[in-house]
């Protein structure tokens, strides 16, 4: 059986239900903020998925008059002939968040079409995928060779491209894939991690403040443009992505945050993990909750969000 959802804000009527303010919330974010009143939070309805995942998904527009972001999970599941050897039920499960940039119509098309591009690459693989590494790097370059292609109504390139993190999950291995600043969080007995760096010029900057080829007051300087994207797809030749190797082993109760840069840039890692931890006694409104801390004390300008939260048997 295959479930399928994706999310374009732009697209959905008012079906969004206006999300209310958590019990605990308020103490897992450290202190009353001011009310940044903004459109409503946009809940993903749930969907089926594979073996002993939950999931839900939330998205916010936050002070931009146009969604930028897309996001989109399916979970696969074939049975097998009965007389065949190991004969059975395989199942799999891939999540994908895309942030546009470039415009309105231009951020919004790149985005879309990243994730038509990894969705169409998924669905044209064996269940399960053999070579999930191999897979993302594939499906990379078809992503990449697409949003490049992207022209306006009067035949002329677009100046847009995506970010992009997705997961890919079979029985308990997980693996992943960055390019871009949009980030996967790993939520495991109370530690909350990334295991990469975003692709922006900061990190190119930290690492030569380190290796002593700049000094400090040349660093402070460029610092300001620090949040430019270095890789992205779209750019045309790709020069840094993440993809993992060796897939993470799963164990019970982590959850996994896949997410755009307007979660992290408004949310402290701390405060993330407390709504995390709060959302576990009911995981379907984790999602729920994210967003809504944003939507209620982020510090505008609040960007575009989307999470998808990924519960392993919690």
């Amino acid at each position: 059986m295959r479930s399928r959802l994706r999310s374009r804000q732009n697209e959905r009527n008012a079906a969004g239900d206006m999300v209310t303010e958590m019990p605990g919330q308020q103490a897992a974010l450290g202190g009353t903020v001011e009310r940044y009143d903004e459109p409503t939070v946009q809940l993903l309805p749930p969907v089926t998925v594979p073996g002993r995942l939950r999931v839900c998904a939330a998205s916010l527009i936050g002070g931009r008059t146009y969604q930028q972001d897309t996001m989109w999970f399916e979970g696969r599941r074939r049975e097998l002939p009965e007389d065949e050897e190991g004969a059975g039920v395989w199942e799999d499960f891939l999540a994908v968040v895309c942030d546009g940039m470039g415009g309105l119509e231009g951020g919004e098309r790149a985005s879309a079409c990243a994730i038509d591009r990894m969705s169409d690459c998924y669905r044209q693989e064996e269940i399960p995928i053999s070579n999930v590494p191999a897979f993302f790097f594939q499906a990379m370059q078809v992503m990449n060779r697409e949003v490049c292609s992207l022209e306006d109504e009067q035949g002329r390139p677009f100046q847009s491209g995506s970010t992009a993190v997705a997961v890919y999950i079979c029985e308990d291995k997980l693996y992943w894939f960055s390019i871009g600043d949009s980030k996967i969080y790993f939520l495991r007995q109370g530690s909350l991690t990334c295991p990469f760096l975003p692709h922006n010029y900061r990190t190119q900057l930290e690492q030569e403040l380190r290796e002593g080829r700049m000094t400090q007051e040349e660093f402070l300087s460029e610092m300001k443009k620090g949040e430019a994207l270095i890789s992205f797809l779209g750019m045309g030749r790709i020069h840094e992505y993440e993809i993992s190797g060796d897939p993470f082993i799963l164990e019970k109760g982590d959850v996994i945050l896949l997410c755009s840069d307007g979660l992290y840039k408004a949310l402290t890692e701390q405060q993330i993990m407390n709504l995390v931890e709060i959302g576990r006694e009911d995981f379907e409104t984790t999602a729920n909750l994210l967003a809504e801390a944003v939507r209620s004390y982020g510090k505008p300008p609040i960007d575009n969000v989307s999470v998808i939260c990924i519960g392993y048997d919690v």
